[in-house]
């Protein structure tokens, strides 16, 4: 059996109460097909309707005139399926793609390292106006930025880091002790 690669461009009973059809394609060579079955002219008609490249299967049977010697193809259409196949595995056969929500989404070590030291030379501008006149020069804000780099690049998602007051494990209640900021507080 040969395959081609066309449209079907028509399918045609050859007359009343014929049981031929004829299916007419785009191809350069094969240009006609025919069948006498229904369901093959049904699924070929199908196919000009969609207006898909399919992969049509079909059978040459050349004739001979005798009378005239001209010989004529007979090309007679056996399947067709469409270019682009459906997949042969089931939607759960399918991976799912890893989710990509905050908690398990990686960022690159480089790029972590970069943002954690700008948002430690943030913090340490930020306490610039709380810090003694001997430490406000630029390597004293380049140390205090590496170590709130540090600590940010450093610090796991969710942990509860003791920050040293009061002693405790860094919850609310080791505050309780300070009170609670006033304007006067407020550098600026």
């Amino acid at each position: 059996m040969a395959t081609i690669e066309a449209r079907i461009t028509g399918v045609t009973r050859k007359k009343e109460g014929s049981p031929w059809f004829t299916i007419k394609t785009d191809h350069d060579r094969i240009k006609t097909l025919e069948t006498k079955y229904r369901e093959r002219a049904e699924e070929a008609f199908s196919l000009q309707k969609s207006g898909e490249v399919a992969i049509i299967e079909f059978s040459s049977n050349p004739r001979t005139d005798e009378a005239t010697g001209r010989t004529y193809p007979n090309n007679y259409f056996e399947r067709a399926k469409t270019k682009i196949e459906e997949p042969q595995q089931t939607l759960d056969d399918i991976p799912t793609e890893e989710s990509s929500s905050p908690s398990t989404r990686k960022t690159d070590p480089a790029d972590a390292w970069r943002m954690s030291l700008a948002a430690g030379a943030k913090l340490a501008v930020a306490t610039l106006p709380l810090l003694d006149e001997d430490q406000r020069d630029f390597t004293s804000q380049q140390e205090l930025a590496f170590a709130w780099g540090t600590f940010l690049y450093t610090t796991p998602p969710g942990s509860q880091v003791a920050v040293g007051v009061g002693g405790g494990n860094g919850s609310a209640a080791d505050f309780d002790d300070f009170p609670p900021p006033g304007d006067d507080d407020i550098p600026f």
